[in-house]
C-alpha cells in the first residue's frame, strides 16, 4: 500500500475557489474551511486524502450569478456532438469578477488562520509541504481579465496568480477557444 504521508498529493485543477465564491450570498454558502459532501474539495477532506496543495482556477462565468454555462446549443450528430464556441465576454466584467474572487481569496486565507496559503514560489510548495496548510497555486483559466498590453499582469502576479491558461472555450484578446465538438480536430483555423 502506498503511504499518502510519504507521497503527498497535488491537485492539478479544481474550481473550488470560484464555486465557493459563487455561493457566498446563497442560503447555504460553501466554505473551503468546513467539510462538505459536495464540491471539489475543502480543507477537512483534503487533509484526509493527503492533499497538500493544488491549482485553484479562477474562471469567469458568463453570468455573475450562475457558475454553470447555459445548456443550450448542444446538437447531437450521427457520430458525436457539437456545442458551438462560446462568445467572448466583456473584458471589464472579467477584470471585475477576477478582482472580486481575489479579494474573496484574501479574506478566506486570513480567516483560515494558516490552514490555507497562497503558494507564490516553488519553495512555498517544496519547503512548506509538511505544514498543516493547503497550498493554493492560483490559475487564471482563460485570459479574459488580462489586457492586451499586459499592464494588469504584474498586478495579478502581486495578488498571487502564478498560472495562466490563455484560452478556455471562448475567444479573448489572445486567441480562440476550442469548441466542444466530437469528432473534430481542435484546430479553429
Amino acid at each position: 500500500m502506498i503511504s499518502i504521508k510519504r507521497y503527498p498529493l497535488f491537485d492539478g485543477h479544481n474550481d473550488s475557489l470560484v464555486r465557493t465564491y459563487m455561493t457566498r450570498k446563497s442560503e447555504n454558502p460553501r466554505s473551503l474551511l468546513k467539510r462538505s459532501e459536495s464540491g471539489h474539495l475543502d480543507i477537512p477532506r483534503s487533509r484526509e486524502a493527503g492533499l497538500f496543495g493544488g491549482m485553484f482556477a479562477i474562471f469567469v462565468p458568463e453570468d455573475p450569478e450562475c457558475f454553470d454555462p447555459p445548456d443550450t446549443g448542444l446538437e447531437t450528430t450521427e457520430h458525436g456532438y457539437r456545442f458551438p464556441l462560446a462568445e467572448a465576454i466583456d473584458a471589464a466584467y472579467a477584470r471585475e469578477f477576477t478582482t472580486a474572487v481575489l479579494d474573496y481569496l484574501d479574506r478566506i486565507v486570513v480567516e483560515s488562520d494558516g490552514q490555507l496559503t497562497i503558494a507564490r514560489s516553488i519553495a512555498d510548495l517544496t519547503d512548506n509541504r509538511r505544514e498543516n496548510s493547503l497550498h493554493m497555486v492560483i490559475h487564471l483559466e482563460g485570459a479574459e481579465a488580462v489586457d492586451p498590453d499586459l499592464k494588469l499582469l504584474p498586478q495579478y502576479y502581486d495578488r498571487g496568480v502564478r498560472s495562466l491558461g490563455m484560452v478556455w472555450s471562448r475567444p479573448n484578446a489572445f486567441g480562440w477557444g476550442v469548441p466542444f465538438e466530437f469528432p473534430r480536430t481542435p484546430d479553429t483555423g
